[in-house]
């Protein structure tokens, strides 16, 4: 009899101890969870998310190498946005198909997979053969709160069975956390970015320019960099707008502001400046060159074919640009525009359709 109660006891000492593991386990999971949540909610800026990110999966979840992959904008392959113990050139190069290796299984069922043991497997279904030494795998969906997919989150370890049920369970929650974070934070920079746009041509405002213009200035005193502006005033626009109508005449800003945007690099900025007025932001760009994208400028507004140009004074609706240029001209940003806006004065004068520096005028 007593041996069967001290049987009993002891398992009931086992059992107790089984639960008491299992509830530190859930008590870390739980606390995972919360720092997880408290940390990505602090931010709405894309690219300090994915810092943070890449921090707490690092830290809290004792993950060395991992990717991020979300959705290109054709949404038909699957680009590395954040990771660690990546090598180099898996980072830049590497791209999944939507239906491609275990990244595009997760994206078309939706469902995590888990591989204990990868020894056997095809290295392409992880990383394309990119990486190697794979020896347990994980892969859950980013999910939004549609339940739509926009990426995965794919972690490995160098030696196998050091991944079960516990952990996708554990990254698939946290996958929930990031892609509402990430949904989140896209629609605040969406929002930030109207709040910037001028709404007829869609180029950035007077207020968005400003706010890049002084930051420019300052970096290029800072590191001895050159920077130029274009000022931009369509001739005879109010001619224009008498010929052909209001409703014309928006169409041909817009008309204009494509050209602009398609004259000038990714990097640089083009701002409505007011009614048919532009302004161009060039970095790293001096006198000589911001002449040469004024001019092609110019050249590309007076040959499109707008409609009713016909009418204009030069039977075309041109423009004309006044330059001026950092350090060349001017140290700060104010005087700047007040010169760049006298030769275009001066361009004015001598007719319009034509480009002047501050120099020439």
């Amino acid at each position: 009899m007593k041996e069967e109660q001290k049987k009993q006891h002891l398992d009931e000492i086992t059992k107790l101890k089984r639960e008491k593991s299992q509830l530190e386990e859930k008590l870390i999971e739980l606390y995972i969870l919360y720092n997880v949540s408290k940390a990505l909610s602090f931010t709405l800026q894309l690219t300090e998310l994915f810092d943070v990110t890449m921090q707490l999966i690092s830290t809290s979840l004792q993950v060395d190498s991992y990717a991020i992959m979300l959705l290109d904008e054709t949404k038909t392959h699957l680009f590395i946005q954040a990771s660690a113990g990546l090598n180099e050139k898996t980072v830049k190069e590497l791209r999944f198909g939507v239906d491609e290796g275990f990244p595009g299984e997760v994206m078309k069922s939706k469902k995590p997979v888990l591989i204990k043991d990868a020894t056997g497997h095809d290295q392409n279904v992880f990383y394309k053969g990119y990486e190697t030494g794979i020896g347990s795998y994980i892969c859950v969906p980013l999910k939004t709160l549609e339940n739509d997919i926009m990426g995965v989150l794919s972690v490995h370890k160098p030696d196998k069975n050091l991944m079960g049920e516990r952990e996708i369970d554990l990254f698939s929650k946290v996958a929930e956390h990031i892609a509402t974070a990430i949904e989140n934070a896209t629609i605040f920079q969406m929002v930030v970015e109207m709040s910037y746009k001028d709404s007829l041509t869609q180029l950035y405002n007077r207020r968005y320019f400003f706010e890049r213009f002084d930051k420019e200035v300052h970096r290029a005193s800072r590191y001895s960099r050159v920077l130029s502006i274009l000022m931009v005033d369509v001739d005879d626009f109010k001619n224009y707008n008498d010929n052909m109508g209001h409703i014309k005449g928006d169409i041909a800003l817009k008309q204009i502001a494509t050209i602009m945007n398609s004259s000038v690099r990714g990097h640089d900025v083009t701002a409505r400046f007011g009614g048919e007025e532009f302004i161009v932001l060039l970095p790293e760009t001096d006198k000589e060159s911001a002449a040469m994208v004024a001019e092609k400028l110019r050249a590309e507004v007076e040959k499109f074919p707008f409609e009713g140009k016909e009418k204009q004074p030069k039977q075309a609706l041109t423009i004309t640009i006044g330059i001026s240029s950092y350090p060349e001209d001017a140290m700060d940003s104010f005087q700047l525009i007040n010169l760049a806006d006298k030769a275009l004065y001066e361009g004015k004068k001598k007719g319009g359709n034509i480009v002047l520096s501050n120099a020439a005028g």
